[in-house]
Order: structure tokens, then C-alpha cells, then sequence
């Protein structure tokens, strides 16, 4: 079984049971930089440049396969991301941020998309952290 779709900044993402050579062709396939593994989520994400490659190597390993609609998520209260957060004094915080901004922001590989989604999320935070 598989599920392949798009995301709202342009990424496959792949879930699939898992078939060791079907991971190799992946890698091999799509280059370090370009692929992640996220295991929480148990699924690949790759950059969307390489959507016919993954639909061709899924259709070899997984007959039938094809792009689909993204999986419901259920609607989560705060995970453990947003309890480390709030344990955050304002300079830790500051820190993150700006960690994480090197890695969304446009300039260094990121997205727009994604360094506004990191300010909300961050903003969002912010607004609980002062409430209490």
C-alpha cells in the first residue's frame, strides 16, 4: 500500500509499507538534499522537482500507484514542541527562532510559504507565553 500527494509548499510526500528495495530506489534516485525521512510521521518528503521519478519507482514497486489527496490529520491539542515553548526563557526562544528561520527562509533553501507559517507559528506561541 501506498499514498503519494502534494503539499501546500510543493513536496511529495510518500507513505508506503515498507519494502527495503523500493527505499533504495528511492534514494537512489532522488538526491540526500532533495529527500527526508520523517519517522513520526512515517513518510517520506521529497522536493515536488521529482514527482514523475516517484510515481514511476511507487508504480514499479506498488502497481497502481498514483497521486492522491493528502491524508486527514486529526486536530491536535499542543504537542510536545509547544510544552518546550513555553519552558522557554526569552532568550532560548529568541535562539530557536532564529535557528529555525536559517533554515525556512528563502534565501537559504527555505520557502515564503514557510518562513510566514514559522512566524505565525512562533507569534502564536509568543501570545500564550505572555497569557500566563
Amino acid at each position: 500500500m501506498i499514498k503519494i500527494w502534494i503539499d501546500e509548499d510543493g513536496d511529495v510526500w510518500i507513505r508506503a509499507s515498507y519494502d527495503a528495495e523500493f527505499v533504495d530506489a528511492l534514494k537512489d534516485a532522488i538526491p540526500f538534499k532533495k529527500r527526508r525521512w520523517l519517522p513520526g510521521e512515517k513518510a517520506w518528503v521529497c522536493s515536488g522537482g521529482f514527482l514523475d521519478d516517484i510515481i514511476g519507482i511507487a508504480s514499479a514497486f506498488f502497481p497502481g500507484a498514483k497521486l492522491g489527496n493528502a491524508p486527514k490529520q486529526p486536530k491536535r491539542r499542543d504537542g510536545p514542541w509547544q510544552e518546550i515553548g513555553k519552558m522557554m526563557g526569552p532568550e532560548e526562544y529568541k535562539s530557536l527562532f532564529r535557528a529555525l528561520a536559517k533554515k525556512c527562509h528563502p534565501d537559504t533553501g527555505g520557502s515564503n510559504k514557510k518562513m510566514v507559517r514559522l512566524t505565525e507559528l512562533f507569534n502564536e506561541l509568543g501570545k500564550e507565553k505572555n497569557e500566563k
